[in-house]
């Protein structure tokens, strides 16, 4: 079967499989009541961890990351056409400095319809950078540990409900780890300095995500995560205390560098997406090199202990 044949029958088999609880019928308390597009938060590289949960792998020295992602939204249920009111194409670029840093920006795109607000926004969305440090690697029962952090530039127009024109920055602690039947787990616990403003009340956030991933070939992944984090929303912008949602799908890699991944998504709480479309294709020049377990140091020889020295013998007299 060639790989093509074998994208459709992922394809086909991932509908199946995540498309009833995708369009599920949306809970009375999941009723779209958000009036400004959600703020869009850095996204980890390709295949290094979750869809947009971190892993504490990082891109090899010299290796680049360059792609072309898709995420959509039905964030206020009032879109003037389409599927979705809320799309954006970013297209995510990243570096690696060396084997445990990598830096990476990502520049994206929006469109925003609301028929209650009354406009069809559409331009440049707020511009993000970041860096991953892997600090430890795993080794037996601990896991690899990774800081991330980020910067989001105010780089949107707020009159067309894309950003708020503040800044913000982000940290967070990332934790890896390979669990049974060669499957993959991630761990995001982290935190955003929003920038307040009069005008968008808002207040800093606590972030955490997991994510977990299943190679069912060496091509082919099923993935998993949950996203969430404290409602940055205040006053009567506040109908939740936390945001939540939960993606699943698959990531394929056609070939040692290039991969593409396509999950569903669903919104949890009332503040949270209703439902929408994660996808993203992404290129690695050069290749990754594979990775070599660190080989044991040959044991020591120890030279045999010398002999005791040789007592001649007391004369006879």
């Amino acid at each position: 079967m060639t790989r093509w044949k074998q994208l459709v029958a992922v394809v086909a088999g991932a509908g199946l499989v995540a498309g009833p609880w995708i369009v599920a019928p949306t809970p009375a308390w999941a009723e779209c009541r958000i009036a400004q597009a959600q703020a869009r938060p850095h996204q980890p590289v390709h295949g290094t961890g979750g869809f947009s949960v971190f892993g504490a792998r990082t891109l090899q020295k010299g290796q680049s990351s360059v792609g072309v992602g898709y995420l959509g939204e039905e964030a206020v249920c009032e879109q003037r056409s389409g599927i979705f009111d809320l799309n954006t194409f970013w297209a995510p670029l990243a570096y690696g400095v060396t084997d445990r840093l990598q830096v990476g920006v990502d520049v994206p795109f929006s469109a925003f319809q609301s028929d209650r607000q009354g406009f069809d926004g559409r331009g440049l969305d707020d511009i993000s950078a970041g860096a991953v440090y892997r600090l430890l690697d795993e080794e037996g029962a601990l896991p690899a540990l990774a800081l991330a952090g980020s910067v989001t530039f105010p780089t949107a127009d707020k009159d067309k409900g894309l950003g708020t024109e503040k800044a913000e920055a982000g940290v967070k602690a990332v934790l890896s780890k390979t669990l049974p039947a060669g499957m993959l787990g991630h761990l995001n616990v982290g935190y955003n300095f929003v920038d307040k403003d009069a005008e968008f009340p808002r207040r800093d956030e606590v972030t955490a995500g997991a994510a977990l991933e299943y190679p069912v070939t060496a091509q082919l992944s099923m993935i998993g995560e949950v996203l969430a984090n404290t409602n940055r929303r205040k006053g009567e912008e506040k109908h939740s205390d936390f945001q939540s949602e939960g993606r699943a799908g698959f990531r394929f890699r056609f070939s040692d560098w290039a991969l593409f991944s396509l999950a569903g998504r669903k919104g949890f709480t009332n503040d949270s997406p209703d439902w929408g479309a994660f996808a993203l294709l992404t290129f690695e020049w050069p290749p990754r090199k594979p990775e070599v377990a660190p080989v044991a140091a040959p044991p020591v020889a120890v030279a045999p202990p010398a002999p005791p020295p040789e007592v001649a013998p007391a004369p006879v007299p």
